[in-house]
């Protein structure tokens, strides 16, 4: 079904909800999981220090809400974080609101990392402008880009000051017992991103491997 409004374009999206291709090399079969509590899931998962799997969501989710003639009681939720299981499924005993932690919440919400069942999120305070072709004015204005740790039992958000400076932080892999990220930061004299590929060494503590223009989008281990 097509989603639209005048001012903008048309849009499709999956109405099943947040959807996971599964592949099991035993079998050799691929199997696509969905969760209808979540509107649209994000570009890759993140394992916490247990192994537990969580799917994020899209973080463009607000923009189909703002955007789009989508009616909210009829699809998922677009800040909902969810979880799989150890057989390749959502674990339909696990959710997490963002909002339930940041109410005003409008866009974002890329998970840095997660561990001992806190949150440590990236997001920014979206103003979303009446026009469509005007909706990206925000985008680029730092102060308005936070990192926070949310703990999941309590919901209690506090500022995360170990990567200050950074605009952008987002989980690229883990390799050896260690998390790896690509943290941005918009450099006005080159007018263009730079970019840190960061080693995570403690809960707090981050070692820049090597520095970019623009930057990598995949890292990998080779052998």
């Amino acid at each position: 079904m097509n989603y639209y409004i005048e001012s903008c374009c048309e849009n499709l999206f999956p109405e099943e909800g947040a959807t996971v291709a599964v592949f099991d090399p035993s079998t050799g079969t691929l199997t696509y999981e969905q969760d209808d509590r979540l509107l649209n899931a994000g570009y890759w998962p993140v394992t916490d220090e247990n192994g537990n799997r969580y799917i994020q969501p899209n973080i463009e989710n607000g923009f189909f809400y703002n955007y789009f003639n989508i009616d909210s009681d009829e699809f998922g939720s677009p800040f909902v974080l969810l979880k799989m299981d150890q057989n390749g499924s959502f674990d339909s005993s696990f959710e997490f609101d963002y909002t339930d932690a940041i109410p005003d919440l409008t866009y974002g919400g890329r998970i840095v990392y997660v561990y001992d069942n806190k949150i440590v999120m990236n997001y920014d305070e979206a103003v979303w402008a009446d026009a469509y072709d005007d909706a990206w004015d925000w985008w680029g204005d730092t102060s308005i880009n936070h990192t926070v740790s949310i703990d999941m039992d309590t919901k209690e958000v506090t500022p995360y000051t170990a990567l200050d400076g950074y605009g952008t932080i987002l989980y690229r892999g883990t390799f050896d017992g260690s998390n790896y990220f690509s943290a941005y930061t918009w450099d006005t004299s080159i007018n263009n991103w730079v970019t840190d590929v960061l080693k995570q060494n403690s809960v707090d503590d981050f070692t820049v491997v090597i520095t970019f223009e623009q930057g990598p989008l995949v890292i990998n281990k080779l052998w």
